[in-house]
Formats: structure tokens, C-alpha cells, sequence
């Protein structure tokens, strides 16, 4: 109630498109427009928007200006056009991806260093953790327990941080959207900013984070609060000097 309750208007929402310079390309004001109106709709996911030739009609332009515009909203997950009968534009959910690489560009906008942004998921991390040790049912459980083998089983190439998976399964199994979606989204900021070759993990390293990844969800199936926050303290530690 409370986002609602601020949620920009949709006299607010058409001056910002009103705004739109003349200078704009005439794909780019048209997709702004259209995500002007998904988002004053409350971003209806799986709304029909219109048929290509409907939504030509509608912000009268061309199909290459179209076709342009919705390449805009597609890459920002915005919306998905779907070809053949019944097919039209239709609202996207955004997702992950969406979320943290707006976050990214504000990182990069403000010069924060990678052991700050791990500073912060760290905290996130071990509010997941506190969760998961304090409400795990039997469903949560037997998820955890194919972690490990899970992990094992993946791929080693093009990861530039191994094994994130236990991660974003503590995350979903912790019940609270909100921290799941930060977890998330600082997992994928970790991964972009670990871009750097040099000191990369190789395949020793993998290995053991994925050893330190099963003690950790040994820990928590026992019921041993302060051994699973001990070793996800020193996990996460750990990524902060690797980051440095």
C-alpha cells in the first residue's frame, strides 16, 4: 500500500514522455511512451498492448520505427512481442537482470568500490541465513540437501564466482521476496564487477568453494545456528579479499 500509495501518476508519468526532445530518435520516444502507459496501467503483466499494426496505427509510425521501439522495451524487459495469430505485444515481468543492471549503472555513476557493494550483501546474506536457520521446513530442507551435488554437477567455465547457487537457494528458501530479489540482484552486481581475469578462480578454487558451500548447509540442516553463521562469515569474507 504503501509503494502504491506513491507510485508516480499518470499526469506525472505524461509529462515525463511529453518531455522527450525533439532531438530523440523517433523509436526511442515511442517505446518511453509506451513505457509510460505500462507503468501508469500499475505494469499488467501479460496485458495485451496491440497487434503490430494496431500499435502503428496508435503512435502512428512506421513498422522499421516500431519494430525499433519494441527492441527498446524488449532489451529493458519491458514488454515481448509474439509473432503469428494471437500474437501482439504484450507486458513483460521484469526480470533480475532488469533490476540490477539499473543498479550498475548507478554504481558506476557513483564510483562504489566492489568490497562496498560486498559489504552490503554480506549483511543481506547473513539476514537470509538467520531466516533459513530459524524457519526451515522439511520442503527447505530436502531443497538444501541437493545443493551440493547440484553444485558439483554444473559447469566450471565462464563462471568469474564460483559456485553461486547455495546463494540464491538460501535466498528463495528464506520466504521473504524482498531479500531474495536483493540477494539476487548483489549476486549478479558481484558476478559483473568480477570481470577481470587475472586471479579468476580456477578449478581448485571452485572446488572449494563448493566444499565450504556443503559444510555451510551441513550446519544449517543440523540446527547449528552459530556454526552456519561462522562459516558464511568466513565465506563471504573471503569474497571481499578476492574482490579486492
Amino acid at each position: 500500500g504503501y509503494l502504491r500509495a506513491r507510485r508516480p501518476s499518470r499526469r506525472r508519468l505524461a509529462e515525463l514522455t511529453d518531455a522527450v526532445s525533439p532531438g530523440d530518435k523517433r523509436a526511442e520516444a515511442t517505446a518511453r511512451q509506451i513505457f509510460a502507459e505500462i507503468a501508469a496501467a500499475g505494469w499488467p503483466v501479460g496485458t495485451l498492448l496491440g497487434s503490430e499494426a494496431e500499435l502503428m496505427a496508435r503512435y502512428d509510425v512506421s513498422r522499421a520505427v516500431l519494430r525499433e521501439a519494441v527492441r527498446v522495451l524488449e532489451h529493458h524487459q519491458v514488454a515481448r512481442m509474439r509473432r503469428g495469430p494471437g500474437g501482439g505485444l504484450f507486458v513483460a515481468e521484469p526480470g533480475v537482470e532488469a533490476v540490477s543492471d539499473a543498479v550498475t549503472l548507478q554504481v558506476a555513476r557513483q564510483g562504489i568500490r566492489p568490497d562496498q557493494l560486498l559489504e552490503v550483501r554480506g549483511a543481506v546474506e547473513m539476514a537470509v541465513l538467520d531466516r533459513v536457520v530459524a524457519d526451515l521446513d522439511d520442503e527447505g530442507a530436502c531443497t538444501l540437501r541437493e545443493v551440493p551435488a547440484l553444485e558439483r554437477s554444473g559447469s566450471r567455465d565462464g563462471v568469474p564466482v564460483a559456485g553461486q547457487d547455495l546463494h540464491s537457494v538460501l535466498a528463495a528458501v528464506a520466504g521473504n521476496p524482498v531479500l531474495e530479489l536483493l540477494t539476487l540482484v548483489l549476486i549478479r552486481l558481484t558476478v559483473l564487477h568480477a570481470t577481470a581475469p587475472v586471479g579468476a578462480p580456477g578449478l581448485r578454487a571452485t572446488e572449494e568453494v563448493i566444499d565450504v558451500h556443503q559444510r555451510i548447509v551441513e550446519a544449517i540442516l543440523a540446527g547449528d545456528h552459530e556454526l552456519a553463521r561462522h562459516r558464511m562469515r568466513r565465506h563471504l569474507d573471503a569474497l571481499v579479499d578476492w574482490m579486492r
